[in-house]
């Protein structure tokens, strides 16, 4: 028995996949389950343990092996399937939303405006500095 587990666990190494990495809140992850020869693994139960400690079904996998859900809390999810007797998990890191049109909408006009308002006072110093001998 314990050799049919040690077969199994060989066997069953690294066969869920998921994308994409990191994953950002609100974005459709994918979880792939292949087989050792890379066969998609199609009717796998597949469930995520979220980084407050609870855990979720999200579902079966399909013909292709595939199965998706949308993380709604950051931190790190790990993705697991049994497979036989053995309990395949898949770590993966979620970040919160990226928030980047808001911060270059403020970042470049204030940049801009800092930038004339040097080349200005360089101006006035030249210009100040030529008048006085």
């Amino acid at each position: 028995m314990v050799h049919t587990a040690l077969f199994e666990a060989v066997l069953a190494f690294q066969v869920i996949v998921v994308a994409p990495s990191p994953a950002t809140i609100g974005e459709q992850v994918v979880v792939r389950a292949k087989g050792v020869d890379e066969e998609p693994i199609a009717g796998l139960a597949i469930e995520v343990v979220e980084p407050d400690g609870k855990v979720r079904a999200i579902g079966t996998t399909d013909q292709r092996g595939e199965v998706s859900c949308t993380p709604t809390i950051p931190g790190e999810h790990v993705f697991g399937a049994a497979i036989g007797s053995v309990a395949v998990l898949a770590p993966h890191h979620v970040v919160g939303s990226r928030r980047t049109w808001f911060a270059a909408l403020v970042a470049v006009p204030l940049g801009l405006a800092a930038l004339w308002a040097m080349g200005r006072a360089c101006a006035l110093s030249r210009s100040r500095g030529r008048r006085d001998p």
